[in-house]
């Protein structure tokens, strides 16, 4: 499938070595996040290092592992999409990721934020769900 991933999984999987992690290096799905994700895994390092207990080495150990399996994309910024999308989401933070999956006509965002569960343009697809879906093809 190919997914657009929520920078809160690409955080949980620099906290933990557990589902999050194990997900994303997983070969089965392709992952891709807007720009705007990588700004925010910048963002929150400093909260990264301390909450994961986890040194400056292995973050960017761990960020070049994960950002080979998710790719980087920009969208352009349409100011119709943006409007549109606004009146589907609370978090104005959640618009570039509903807008990439349209734009790639993705198969889905995965994300844990239930924010994202109060629209119906885009399937959610949670941590479990994707864990349901590896162990149960």
């Amino acid at each position: 499938m190919n997914l657009v991933v929520d920078t809160n999984r690409i955080i949980a999987s620099f906290l933990k070595d557990g589902a999050s992690r194990y997900i994303l290096l997983s070969d089965d799905h392709r992952f891709f996040t807007p720009s705007f994700g990588l700004e925010e895994i910048i963002r929150y390092r400093e909260y990264i290092l301390r909450k994961g207990a986890i040194s400056q080495r292995l973050f960017t150990e761990l960020m070049g592992e994960f950002f080979q399996d998710i790719r980087i994309v920009d969208i352009p910024k349409n100011a119709l999409l943006v409007q549109q999308l606004k009146s589907l989401v609370r978090d104005p933070n959640d618009i570039p990721f509903l807008a990439l999956a349209l734009v790639l006509k993705a198969d889905g965002i995965w994300s844990d934020d239930k924010d994202f569960l109060i629209q119906k343009k885009i399937k959610i697809f949670t941590t479990k769900d994707l864990l349901h879906n590896a162990f149960n093809p």
